[in-house]
């Protein structure tokens, strides 16, 4: 049975979503703020008073020490707060529902901090506050309110002395920009809660012309990617990108902790520095069930060209994979426990994901 604590609250969510519905200007104000308290609270009491721990943690490091006195070291966070609500009345399958987004970031003296409301139910955008800072002390706070249908209802803006603004004093944020910003993460959350799409994996033992010149180069690349990976772990100012994931996907199964790790450099394209994944691990923990695997993207192409998966047993063995893919994507080696079995089949599709995800957090 689902936690009762989480039911009402739920239930008080529902209540006070529906409540902005078909009102006017200041009874919608008044709902959104009551619904921005409620969820304020339920982020409070995330994870504790016997409430399962629902959330996302995005972490992105991007350092660049120019010389030994000037460093540049951009870092960001990303938190979602999300809920299970149950489908249907006569099912036990509670689907995720993002209810708040917190977004931070800063580099050199720059920093700006985001929040972002939904409804929980239809998930659309309900309230955006931006707060923005420079390195000389100019701050400046926006506020937006949105209704259903993603109209905006009303706006604020300040200055740091309390002063009223307008948004044609700064470029930090819109009503436009927090909505579409919102709909791109509400894509990433979908995403990593669904993994949809991902079953129609590679075609395994499939004979290539030089195979064994290929898994030499496969095998040197994964070398010098895992060299990079230690030195990064030792480096003052760290390049890399961290996801975490708590959940209870089933209330009568443990809560569960997923962390997706990226790491990147830059290659020249045309005259811009782009970023480039070149390693990407996941862990897996589900009460004692434990799950490790690898990616390793071609440096040139960025498609799979190997991964690695690991699975612990309880008598204390392992079961292990080892897939190898060519430029076409064709899987021409398999080692392991059970060459028919295991993550290798989904693993160019869910890589693929991953590197979609990547590109989508180094844009934004």
């Amino acid at each position: 049975m689902i936690n009762q604590r989480l039911l009402l609250n739920i239930l008080v969510m529902l209540l006070l979503a529906t409540s902005v519905q078909g009102q006017d200007k200041e009874s919608q104000l008044k709902a959104i703020r009551k619904a921005y308290a409620e969820a304020k609270k339920d982020m409070a009491d995330n994870g504790k008073n016997g409430l399962p721990r629902m959330d996302i943690k995005i972490s992105v490091n991007d350092g660049t020490e120019v010389s030994e006195d000037f460093v540049i070291n951009d870092e960001g966070e990303v938190c979602i707060y999300f809920k299970r609500i149950r489908q249907q009345a006569d099912t036990d399958l509670f689907d995720p529902h993002c209810y708040f987004i917190i977004e931070k970031w800063g580099a050199n003296g720059h920093s700006s901090y985001r929040e972002m409301l939904f409804d929980p139910f239809d998930n659309h955008l309900m309230f955006s506050f931006m707060h923005a800072e420079t390195h000389v002390g100019f701050v400046i706070e926006s506020r937006y309110y949105y209704d259903a249908e993603g109209r905006l209802i009303d706006q604020k803006h300040k200055t740091g002395d309390g002063e009223s603004s307008s948004v044609q004093n700064h470029t930090w944020s819109s009503s436009e920009g927090d909505l579409q910003k919102a709909k791109d993460y509400q894509k990433m959350f979908d995403g990593l809660m669904s993994h949809k799409d991902l079953s129609a994996g590679s075609s395994v033992a499939v004979q290539t012309a030089d195979k064994a010149t290929l898994l030499k180069q496969i095998r040197a690349t994964y070398a010098e990617a895992k060299q990079k990976v230690d030195k990064d772990a030792k480096s003052e100012v760290p390049r890399n990108i961290t996801i975490e994931i708590h959940d209870q996907e089933d209330m009568e199964l443990p809560a569960s902790k997923m962390v997706v790790k990226f790491w990147f450099d830059y290659v020249v394209n045309g005259t811009e520095p782009t970023p480039r994944c070149y390693f990407i691990s996941t862990t897996c923990d589900l009460g004692d069930h434990h799950v490790y695997s690898e990616y390793l993207p071609d440096p040139k192409t960025s498609r799979l060209i190997f991964c690695f998966s690991q699975q612990p047993q309880n008598d204390g063995s392992a079961l292990e994979w080892r897939y190898y893919f060519d430029d076409s994507g064709r899987c021409v080696e398999v080692k392991g426990t059970d060459s028919k079995a295991g993550p290798g089949f989904a693993d160019i599709p869910m890589a693929e994901f991953y590197l979609a995800l990547f590109q989508t957090l180094v844009s934004s």
